[in-house]
């Protein structure tokens, strides 16, 4: 009973890291969009087309 335990904390644990990793992941991609996002409608501003 005690390892049935262990083992299901260790799964836990394990859903837990992933989710954490993806959520990392998630954010740093959003991150870097919005910067990407904001660096060229900053040069959009800057520069108007003629």
């Amino acid at each position: 009973m005690h390892l049935l335990i262990s083992q299901h904390h260790e799964q836990h644990l394990l859903f837990d890291s992933l989710f954490f990793f993806f959520f990392l992941n998630l954010l740093s991609r959003i991150f870097k969009f919005l910067l990407e996002y904001h660096r060229v409608s900053h040069l959009a501003f800057n520069y108007p087309d003629p």
